[in-house]
């Protein structure tokens, strides 16, 4: 590949989905077409989430954000996160980065949802 920064890019993603697949989403793999105007992200079959992969050198959450944020809208989903590759670092070392409200309606989905987790979290404040 001709562009370094296009190349540190894909493989970014490819190490993002990777990632996904060791942690149980099977499925996740890389979403062509990044850049038309219907993007919806940069990995696929993650279920209700848009994940925008980043790995640049200036720090940008607000721009990433706003674009992860358009391709939620596109592709209709309830999550926009951005994985951001630290520099210098391998992508397992960078950035999950999304809106603290969304983050919050994640983490309240995951909690009430999985009862070994939720009886975890109770135990945990039950000590404080």
């Amino acid at each position: 590949m001709a562009n370094p920064a296009k190349a540190k890019g894909s493989q970014a993603e490819r190490d993002s989905a990777a990632l996904l697949r060791d942690a149980g989403f099977q499925n996740a793999d890389r979403e062509f077409g990044a850049g038309r105007s219907e993007d919806v992200g940069d990995i696929r079959n993650i279920p209700r989430t848009v994940i925008e992969v980043k790995a640049e050198k200036a720090f940008n959450p607000s721009g990433w954000l706003a674009e992860a944020e358009s391709e939620r809208i596109n592709a209709g989903a309830d999550y926009g996160i951005v994985f951001a590759k630290r520099p210098g670092k391998s992508m397992k070392d960078g950035y999950f980065i999304m809106r603290l409200e969304d983050g919050i309606a994640l983490l309240r989905e995951a909690i009430l949802s999985d009862n070994t987790l939720r009886k975890r979290l109770e135990s945990l404040l039950q000590e404080i």
